[in-house]
């Protein structure tokens, strides 16, 4: 039977309020699968370059510019070649620019359900942050400036996020059906790409 791992993705830096998802995932899912199932998770667009990080090993899309380490191809290896017993952990960098890292844990082994379908989100906790913010300083300056109309940023700020006269940031939202429905199809676009979102 197949089987499938519960992993918490918990995005580090970030903690009021703390960002975290609950995923099942196949165990036979690639570790280039799981970039995409956490992309639509989380919120990402997938606009950046990404790595996986266990130890001193490093997976991803490989590049003939990577001259300074070497990357294993996370398209050949398998979830559950890594994470094999619960507490498992890895860590996912996505954006080296803005440097957003999520620990990923293995939390529970489980039999697939004969009706169920994955990759499944079960449940979540606070807003992903906005792309190019830069990281988890930015992130929080960010914060701080838009629920002030006193700092010298909050018209910059509020401009760059679109927010009209009466929207409000909200770093708490989560909304689990929208980013089940990304999820599902950011992973099937990066079924049908195989890793060829970015021309190197």
């Amino acid at each position: 039977m197949m089987k499938i791992l519960q992993l918490k993705v918990q995005l580090q830096g970030v903690t009021k309020p703390p960002i975290w998802r609950k995923i099942e995932v196949e165990a036979d899912n690639t570790l280039y699968d799981l970039h995409n199932i956490i992309q639509g998770a989380m919120g990402w667009y997938n606009a950046h370059l990404h790595q996986f990080i266990l130890g001193n090993q490093y997976f991803g899309l490989p590049s003939p510019h990577d001259d300074f380490m070497e990357m294993s191809d996370s398209r050949e290896v398998k979830i559950g070649q890594i994470l094999k017993i619960a507490k498992s952990k890895i860590v996912y960098e996505y954006d080296f620019g803005n440097s957003w890292e999520h620990l990923v844990t293995l939390e529970a082994i489980v039999d697939a359900e004969k009706s169920g379908t994955y990759p499944h989100l079960i449940e979540g906790k606070g807003a992903c942050p906005p792309e190019d913010c830069g990281g988890v300083w930015g992130y929080e300056e960010l914060k701080e400036a838009v629920k002030d109309p006193k700092h010298d940023s909050y018209e910059g700020m509020r401009e760059w996020l679109e927010l009209e006269d009466d929207d409000v940031f909200d770093a708490t939202e989560f909304d689990l059906a929208e980013q089940q429905s990304e999820m599902m199809e950011l992973y099937k676009m990066g079924k049908k790409t195989k890793g060829k979102e970015f021309d190197f």
